[in-house]
């Protein structure tokens, strides 16, 4: 007997979108082996790492596919009748099933390829270098007259798979002869393929050198990544690639071309209606079945004022069905937040610094702004110290210069607003406004109301996540500004930091901000830094 599936297709090479039909098992299989049809419930994503980050994973995913590739060795440099040799590539590591915990953060380092002369950098993937069960990749070697073993070997006769000795192995070592390096994939500078991405790429080629003719130096593997022999070319950035070595002649030699950098791509399941948190800096390839996405967007909150305003929260912009396309790379750009106000010198003024911006797509949150700070005395009678710095949310004001106002939220003006202004404060006990939240404007305080704190204003909940431990949590809160005496205001919900008490009193110190959650520093001495900012996507069949 046949057993038959009886339901809608989704086909590729189908002119119908959805076709009634009754299927086998046999069928269902082979489709589903080569990507005629989908689960339903689950979708693949692809995130690329080309710098060192901080990896989040998601809620329901177990388990990841890894690509990890070091960077690649510095091409040797030529002299008066003696070649430069070329550098290995990177060491590289693939494999699939490694093990992760849901709202964990995984430590991504990116190993930068060595200049001239000098051995690659290695990369990782794990909880950190010093827990057991990461993800570990060698530097190529460098071309001969620099170090030449490493992730895969330098030439003439560099070792691979060193110092790391790893099965299957991470590189190869360098063919005497030859002058090229070793490379991820073959001894002859070959690289190493990988579909990870979805679409075969090269990674780790070794670099060329010059053996035999100055003009003619022979070229490291096949492309991408390898650097020509002369002159020394420099291997492709994120592809691992190691230097290629410099020319010689009786006129002197060259330089050897510097290795390409690493990178770290994953790959893994996850629920059609699940959400992705970027944490860090990186990329993510559009997965197959889905048309666009609801997006989260949160930049890095202002540092509080030194005696001063809290920071500005983060820009917080969100909405819903931003087209996405199958197969194309969009890149996720994470804010950080700005350093707390302290003075340097005695008549530096202690301001703090602006967040920076969170970037998804066409989708631009703007850095929170600084918290006001009274400066140093000695100011023009229509100077601003005390401003607050303008940006997604304002600082608070602090006062000080007559001329001072607290910081604009909304800067530049997006609809819907991305934050609010900070709070004023005109003197009296408590001289620090809170900084604007994108909930709510910071709180201010005057001579009028003594009993009045400066507290952040308070973030938003992103509208789209529905459980886990992002639910319920407010983002860019707004800093709470430094007060007279206890008790200390309060920074916006979840994020802001607390402002500072003081003089007398043992807080003075403004605390830091939360971690990705982007909300402003709080005032205080020293100021607290502003947190860095998230982008939270889900997608959308």
């Amino acid at each position: 007997m046949t057993t038959r599936f009886i339901g809608a297709r989704r086909i590729a090479s189908s002119t119908a979108a959805n076709v009634a039909g009754i299927w086998s098992l046999d069928d269902i299989t082979f489709f589903r082996t080569y990507g005629y049809i989908t689960d339903s419930t689950a979708i693949t994503v692809v995130q690329n790492f080309n710098s060192s980050s901080v990896w989040r994973c998601p809620d329901g995913v177990t388990t990841v596919e890894y690509l990890v590739l070091a960077g690649g060795g510095g091409g040797g440099a030529g002299a008066y009748l003696n070649p430069g040799f070329g550098a290995g590539g990177g060491g590289f590591r693939v494999g699939s099933g490694y093990a992760v915990t849901a709202n964990n953060l995984y430590t991504i380092t990116i190993g930068a390829g060595g200049g001239g002369g000098s051995i690659g950098s290695s990369s990782f993937f794990g909880i950190s270098p010093a827990t057991p069960g990461g993800i570990q990749t060698d530097g190529g070697g460098a071309g001969a007259p620099g170090p030449q073993n490493g992730g895969s070997g330098g030439a003439p006769a560099g070792l691979g798979n060193l110092p790391n000795v790893y099965s299957p192995a991470q590189g190869y070592s360098a063919t005497p002869g030859t002058g090229r390096g070793g490379g991820a994939g073959g001894p002859n500078g070959q690289n190493a393929m990988s579909s990870i991405t979805g679409t075969a790429r090269g990674y780790g080629a070794g670099g060329g050198g010059t053996p035999l003719d100055p003009n003619a130096g022979s070229q490291g593997g096949i492309s991408p990544g390898g650097g020509a022999g002369y002159p020394g070319g420099s291997g492709t950035a994120n592809f691992g690639g190691g230097g290629g070595g410099g020319g010689y002649g009786p006129n002197g030699g060259s330089a050897g071309g510097s290795g390409g950098s690493g990178t770290v791509i994953l790959r893994y399941s996850m629920s059609r209606t699940g959400v992705v948190a970027f944490v860090n800096t990186s990329s993510f390839i559009g997965p197959t079945g889905i048309t666009s996405c609801d997006y989260f967007v949160v930049a890095g909150g202002g540092g509080g004022g030194w005696y001063g305003g809290g920071g500005g929260a983060g820009g917080v912009r969100f909405g819903s069905n931003y087209p996405l396309t199958a197969g194309n790379a969009y890149t996720i750009t994470i804010g950080a937040g700005g350093a707390g106000g302290y003075p340097a010198t005695p008549y530096d003024t202690g301001s703090g610094a602006s967040g920076t911006n969170s970037v998804f797509g066409t989708i631009t949150s703007a850095g929170g702004g600084a918290g006001g700070t009274p400066g140093q005395p000695g100011g023009t009678p229509n100077d601003a110290r005390g401003q607050g710095g303008s940006g997604g949310s304002g600082g608070g004001r602090t006062a000080g210069g007559p001329t001072a106002s607290a910081g604009s939220g909304n800067i530049p003006s997006v609809y819907p607003s991305q934050g609010n202004n900070g709070g004023n404060a005109t003197g009296g006990p408590n001289p620090g406004g809170g900084g604007g939240g994108a909930g709510a404007v910071g709180g201010s305080t005057s001579p009028a109301t003594p009993t009045a704190t400066g507290n952040g204003g308070i973030g938003i909940i992103c509208p789209f996540i529905a459980g886990g431990t992002l639910y319920n949590v407010y983002f860019g809160g707004g800093g709470g500004g430094h007060t007279g005496a206890l008790p200390r205001a309060i920074g916006g919900p979840s994020g802001g930091g607390d402002g500072g008490a003081g003089p007398a009193a043992p807080t003075t110190a403004g605390n830091n901000a939360i971690d990705n959650l982007g909300g402003g520093g709080g005032g205080g001495n020293p100021a607290g830094r502003g947190s860095s900012g998230i982008v939270i996507l889900k997608f959308n069949p």
